[in-house]
């Protein structure tokens, strides 16, 4: 009786841990994007990245930079907020700060950075994406 109650406790523990293990590979393949909020982080990124940048108040030295780590802060603060970069290669991470430094760099800011550090976070964030990230950065 007693051998017969250790092996179904030992089957139950199994299951469970095999459940465990399936809800963990759910949370890490589910999509945390959606198209509403990638379009309304496009669009609020877009503003001070491409419309500001091209007229005079990104060409203001101090208040061009502003600007810039002010975006750069808010996308990374969307990123570890919403965890868009758990289970994603390092750049996801590290991808706000890269594309505030080349926006304070002169003349950076001609380039859209910060709507290229949005696109990547797009696309990995697809089930497509992520199948590329796991080909391109294994780590």
């Amino acid at each position: 009786i007693e051998q017969g109650r250790m092996m179904e406790l030992a089957m139950r523990r199994h299951e469970r841990a095999q459940k465990n293990i399936l809800r963990r590979k759910a949370r890490q393949t589910a999509l945390k994007l959606n198209l509403i909020e990638a379009a309304l982080v496009m669009a609020a990124v877009s503003v001070p990245d491409i419309l500001l940048d091209y007229t005079i108040v990104g060409a203001i030295p101090i208040v061009g930079d502003v600007l810039d780590i002010g975006t750069g802060l808010a996308l990374y603060f969307w990123v570890k907020a919403r965890g868009l970069d758990q289970g994603k290669p390092w750049y996801v991470s590290w991808g706000p700060g890269l594309g505030t430094g080349i926006e304070i760099i002169p003349f950076g800011d001609l380039v859209p950075s910060h709507v290229a550090v949005v696109l990547v976070i797009i696309i990995l964030n697809t089930q497509g994406g992520q199948r590329l990230a796991k080909i391109i950065s294994p780590v």
